[in-house]
């Protein structure tokens, strides 16, 4: 412990000490008890803090004019310490038998050791091992461990939960080759719904060369209408270069899983495939493409 000259005493033990004073309020003698003594062989002088009085057991401090009296009140208590030798020294009955000083009696149990497990969420889950250099060290005032403890690392859930690492997913090894190979598609919402009530969006994107289409639904069922429009066109648009929709890729959808997609894509000869859309090493490209915003405009407004 740091004494106030700059030197150092070592803790013996900790506990608590009956204290026999009176009472200024009523004039006996009463008895009370300070917790959280620290035991100290070595000290010239018993010593009570002024701040433990105000701040742990609610005592108000008060002076006299000449400050050669401190008063520590509360309620129903008032205890009076004269100023001696320039310290403020409380007077305490001493027991007549065997001469005690301003300590009474004392109740002196040795600090509870605490278990490693307790330390470890204390000091914000650092390491077993940390702790107990930092015990060994004596870097941290109080910081006691028990043997069974410090021999055996804790179990902690949080940490072996923050630990654990995600699967690996495979990786998509087959990717488009030419133009209109494969479709990505999802439907996206709008943050404002425009003035004609469209509340969400389908987009697709061509995985060879990224390019978008986008068009406003007011329901996500109209999705699977634009699809199929978009794939009309484009196979009759680019029939000379003999390009052709061979697969349709979303998330698991319904505006996507459903007969009339399945329909439209078996007579057409296109692969439907779906994917889960949370796991972000198997989401599909619309859902990661970069996006602008969508606002809402006039019906007067131009394209």
């Amino acid at each position: 412990m740091l004494c106030a000259n700059g030197g150092t005493v070592s803790i013996n033990q900790v506990g608590s000490v009956e204290l026999r004073i009176v009472n200024e309020v009523t004039g006996r003698q009463e008895t009370r008890i300070l917790s959280d003594v620290y035991y100290v062989p070595d000290a010239p002088t018993n010593l009570l803090s002024q701040d433990y009085m105000q701040t742990e057991l609610n005592y108000f401090v008060k002076m006299s004019a000449d400050q050669s009296v401190c008063f520590l009140t509360k309620k129903g208590t008032r205890l009076k310490l004269v100023k001696v030798n320039r310290l403020y020294r409380i007077w305490s009955v001493r027991d007549q038998v065997r001469e005690q000083a301003v300590v009474y009696s004392a109740i002196v149990t040795p600090k509870k050791s605490v278990p490693l497990a307790v330390w470890h969420k204390r000091f914000a889950h650092a390491r077993a091992t940390t702790i107990v250099d930092m015990g060994k060290q004596k870097v941290v005032r109080g910081l006691q461990i028990s043997t069974s403890g410090a021999e055996a690392a804790p179990t902690c859930l949080p940490c072996m939960h923050g630990k654990k690492v995600r699967m690996t997913y495979p990786e998509r090894r087959q990717h488009a080759q030419r133009p209109l190979q494969h479709l990505q598609v999802d439907v996206c919402s709008v943050n404002e719904p425009r003035l004609d009530g469209c509340t969400s969006f389908l987009l697709v994107i061509d995985e060879f060369s990224r390019y978008k289409w986008l068009f406003l639904l007011r329901q996500k069922s109209e999705a699977k209408n634009h699809i199929a429009a978009l794939v009309n066109r484009l196979h009759v648009k680019y029939r000379e270069r003999n390009w052709r929709v061979e697969e349709i890729h979303s998330d698991q959808g319904g505006e996507f899983d459903n007969n009339d997609i399945l329909d439209f894509c078996a007579e057409e000869g296109i692969e439907l495939t779906t994917t889960n859309a949370y796991p972000p090493p198997k989401r599909t490209v619309s859902s990661s493409a970069p996006m602008g915003s969508c606002y809402p405009r006039s019906e007067h407004s131009s394209t």
